[in-house]
């Protein structure tokens, strides 16, 4: 999406793979040590990733939601009346959130099989 949004806007509303799954890591990576040890701002940092990722899950679903509904053929095409995603389904536990990782991969790569 990152790669699509820039060759056609010239601008994204996102940070691309990279740029949502790196701060997290490295937020956890530092911070969770940094918790465990008691140095101050290691459990901020951890709650800063867990909001980075849940946010950025959360700008994808409402992009994906937007390619899929884009037109009325594509909506139909694709066999939705509305968008395929929830923003609210962003804070579901595990094993559910991996149901609507699967969802957004498929109607993401639909959207690209009707667009190609």
């Amino acid at each position: 999406l990152f790669q699509y949004e820039l060759q056609q806007t010239g601008k994204v509303s996102g940070c691309g793979g990279y740029g949502t799954l790196f701060p997290f890591v490295y937020g956890i990576l530092i911070g969770f040590p940094a918790s465990f040890l008691h140095i101050p701002g290691g459990e901020f940092l951890v709650e800063a990733a867990g909001a980075w990722i849940l946010l950025g899950q959360i700008n994808l679903y409402n992009r994906v939601n937007e390619l899929c509904t884009e037109s009325e053929d594509m909506k139909s095409e694709l066999g939705l009346t509305e968008g395929p995603l929830f923003e609210w389904w962003a804070v579901l536990p595990p094993p559910l959130d991996v149901v609507v990782g699967l969802r957004q991969v498929h109607f993401l790569s639909e959207y690209w099989r009707v667009k190609r």
